[in-house]
């Protein structure tokens, strides 16, 4: 289940981070741009763990504080309700208990992509081939959606990468504060019981994740930007 888990919050982290990053690009300065920055920091600044217990407080403390009907609220726990038997509804039961835990690791990742991808874009909008292209008839709004986001591209899928072994890292926590049965779980009852071998096994694959992702970064990073292709 961790690796569903991490896919999905990773394919999250890439659309919020990057639709984040490039409406504050494109307002650059304004008030829009400096809340949106504030909310980036304070996100990735604080711990995977508290975020995680203060998402558990809002379904279970404050939904309640605001009289929302258990049946509406999003489970907190587990992989699934054991009160779910129909075969038929054990899989949208699964994606509900998967909201939260996907949710906090991709708004901890999407918000350190969303910075850097602010900073790209404003990086590559002023280069002269922007005006170039408006000057050509474009307008701006073409111009930054076929240009500006398409030369920031590449600097973004290697921040990307890089991000996998943060999520790693908060997928331990995260399942442990939700009780999601996958290797961050295992691992921190092999480290609770000095289970040497599967703290080993575990941290090899995790590794492994971690590897695959940048090779594969990097056999996708020529197609992006072909200045990368060698002669």
């Amino acid at each position: 289940m961790s690796l569903g888990l991490g896919a999905a919050s990773l394919l999250l982290t890439v659309v919020i981070g990057v639709t984040i990053g490039s409406a504050q690009a494109a307002r650059a300065g304004s008030k829009t741009d400096t809340a949106l920055t504030i909310v980036c920091t304070t996100v990735y600044s604080a711990p995977t763990f508290w975020l995680s217990l203060a998402c558990v407080a809002a379904v279970t403390v404050g939904a309640a504080a605001f009289g929302i009907p258990p049946a509406w609220r999003l489970p907190a726990f587990a992989l699934r309700d054991p009160g779910v038997l129909d075969a038929r509804a054990a899989p949208l039961d699964v994606l509900r208990h998967s909201v939260l835990p996907v949710l906090v690791l991709a708004l901890t990742g999407a918000a350190g992509v969303a910075r850097f991808a602010r900073s790209a874009m404003i990086e590559a909008a002023r280069g002269d081939f922007r005006r170039t292209a408006i000057a050509k008839g474009l307008t701006s709004r073409e111009a930054w959606s076929h240009h500006v986001q398409r030369v920031a591209l590449p600097s973004i899928a290697a921040l990307v990468a890089l991000s996998v072994p943060g999520i790693v890292a908060g997928s331990v926590f995260v399942e442990g504060v939700f009780a999601w049965p996958g290797m961050g779980k295992l691992l921190l009852g092999a480290v609770a019981q000095r289970d040497h071998p599967v703290i080993l096994a575990v941290t090899l694959l995790y590794a492994t994740a971690v590897i695959v992702t940048n090779l594969l970064t990097d056999l996708v990073m020529p197609r992006l930007d072909p200045r990368r292709t060698s002669a």
